[in-house]
């Protein structure tokens, strides 16, 4: 569920861990297709890249500034008032299935920035086995066996672009960048993040998405290590931004291929609880926990359809007590 981190780029690392937020609902997707008899819907998981190399080119932050700024809100108002918020059109039967992961990690500094991407035939994602349980706005759940990594696709090599500027390309093969590498590869909150494929074995494709404002008033706190009391209700705030679609996921892990739990709410709502009896069913001692600001959106090629997300991350070690 919760990731482990996306650092070791090696493919040792079980794909669900690399295939987060298609859909932002998707740790509910994967507990509602449990408790209606159906297939696992997505991947359950998160994006806690607290593994990756350290950017020694980038000022680490003391905490997360206020959004300093950029392009204003994706979220569009009708006549009625309304917000539309960027989704996609359904890519049903297509015979591909991916994702393009733009993040931004505030928590632990310094400040790091990573991009990924993963394609693979639709007849294999998402990975099968995960069983969770539903509780409101978060699921407890557990992917028994690591199936590692499914056969990659190619869409060519992948552009990021910011206005006319050039952030980092991912290459076929690999598609992974980080700005300890690439130190051009960083962006402001609201800037207009294009994603451009060329196109390969799967069909070109593009996609725009705004970046998230940055966190603040966490609560608690995720510059420092967590207690966690099992027998207890943990509530997790912030600060809502003005990004009508943006989503807040939170979550802790027990370690790799332990059950974790997971939350997904609107941005607006500024607090979510993971209740006791989840917590209470946690055996581990210490682990990590995450929480992610998300804009996403669906796009589709010829032949596949790609989930595009850039998010926000804060993530910090657990201590569980009763």
């Amino acid at each position: 569920m919760v990731h482990e981190g996306i650092g070791s780029y090696t493919g040792t690392m079980s794909h669900w861990n690399v295939l987060a937020l298609i859909g932002v609902g998707s740790v509910l997707a994967a507990c509602n297709s449990k408790s209606s008899g159906g297939s696992t819907a997505s991947d359950a998981g998160f994006t806690g890249d607290a593994e990756m190399s350290s950017d020694t080119s980038i000022p680490g932050d003391s905490g997360e500034s206020a959004d300093s700024g950029g392009a204003t809100d994706t979220g569009s108002t009708g006549d009625s008032g309304a917000t539309t918020c960027p989704g996609g059109p359904d890519g049903g039967g297509l015979a591909y299935k991916g994702v393009v992961e733009l993040s931004r990690v505030g928590l632990p500094t310094p400040v790091r920035y990573n991009a990924l991407a993963q394609i693979e035939p639709t007849a294999s994602y998402p990975p099968t086995g995960f069983t969770g349980t539903l509780v409101g706005a978060c699921c407890y759940g557990t992917t028994p066996s690591d199936a590692g990594l499914p056969t990659l696709e190619s869409a060519g090599n992948i552009t990021i672009t910011d206005g006319t500027s050039t952030l980092a390309t991912l290459m076929s093969g690999s598609y992974v960048a980080s700005s300890t590498t690439d130190p051009t590869l960083t962006w402001l909150p609201g800037a207009m993040l294009k994603v451009t494929a060329s196109g390969g074995t799967v069909g070109a494709f593009t996609a725009t998405v705004a970046a998230p404002p940055y966190f603040t008033g966490v609560s608690p706190a995720f510059n420092a290590p967590i207690t966690v009391h099992t027998s207890a209700d943990l509530v997790v705030s912030w600060t809502p931004s003005k990004r009508p679609c943006s989503k807040i996921t939170v979550g802790l892990t027990q370690g790799a291929l332990q059950p974790s739990a997971g939350c997904v709410v609107d941005d607006s709502a500024g607090t979510v609880t993971i209740p006791a009896s989840m917590l209470g069913m946690f055996t581990a001692t210490s682990g990590t926990a995450v929480i992610e600001r998300v804009e996403g959106t669906d796009t589709l090629a010829s032949n596949a359809e790609i989930g595009v997300v850039v998010i926000n991350v804060q993530t910090t070690t657990t201590m569980y007590t009763p």
